[in-house]
């Protein structure tokens, strides 16, 4: 009898080690990622996500199987990495997989003040889940969004940065830096209370833009 539970416990440790369940990742810039693989197998929000499956060796569907995960020499999965995925992406994309929402919609629906913010976010998460392989539940939020009543309205309104406004109807300063204490000290000089808001966040290259309006009636600071 002691031979058949030590048969049986040794299956159950090949298998458990062979489905391991909770992975290191590294991120682009070197961050470190902790992914549940449990959470994106089950989770509805990924039905139909097949590359993003297989290349997390999670799909059970797929004709063509699961990729192999690359690691590092510390064990880390590099997939993330090579896709130059940083630690914001990952976030924006695990609140997006969570919650089915992305960062300041809510507020912006209350106040078109943070229509900038949410957008910079939205079409950041748009490109993490293009490198994903394309994630059917987002592109499904996405062109609801668009549709909505309130982005067509804003959209038709307010330019987002200087090349927009080809109407020169505000008054515009920037700030690149991917340094959150550079941008605090860029907003305690600004000062918002002088009529200054942000309009938008240009996340085109590796170090974003944050662009500010005002209105040209304003005083001078």
């Amino acid at each position: 009898m002691m031979q058949v539970y030590k048969c049986l416990d040794d299956i159950i440790t090949k298998i458990e080690r062979q489905e391991q369940i909770i992975l290191k990742a590294r991120l682009h810039l070197g961050s470190l990622a902790i992914i549940d693989l449990h959470k994106y197998k089950y989770n509805s929000r990924l039905d139909g996500a097949e590359v993003f499956k297989m290349l997390f060796g999670i799909s059970d569907s797929n004709p063509f199987g699961n990729f192999k995960m690359e690691v590092d020499e510390n064990g880390y999965i590099t997939i993330l990495r090579e896709l130059r995925i940083c630690q914001r992406d990952w976030l924006l994309f695990n609140i997006f997989i969570d919650t089915g929402t992305v960062p300041y919609y809510d507020a912006f629906l209350l106040d078109k003040k943070f229509f900038s913010v949410f957008v910079a976010n939205l079409n950041t998460l748009q490109e993490v889940c293009a490198k994903l392989g394309g994630i059917p539940s987002f592109d499904l939020f996405y062109d609801n969004v668009y549709k909505s009543k309130e982005v067509v309205k804003v959209n038709t309104v307010e330019p987002l940065n200087p090349e927009a406004d080809i109407t020169g109807k505000y008054q515009w300063v920037a700030c690149r830096s991917s340094s959150q204490t550079d941008i605090n000290n860029f907003i305690n000089r600004l000062s918002l209370e002088d009529g200054w808001s942000l309009a938008s966040i240009d996340l085109t290259d590796d170090i974003p833009i944050h662009y500010y309006y005002r209105n040209w009636e304003t005083d001078d600071v």
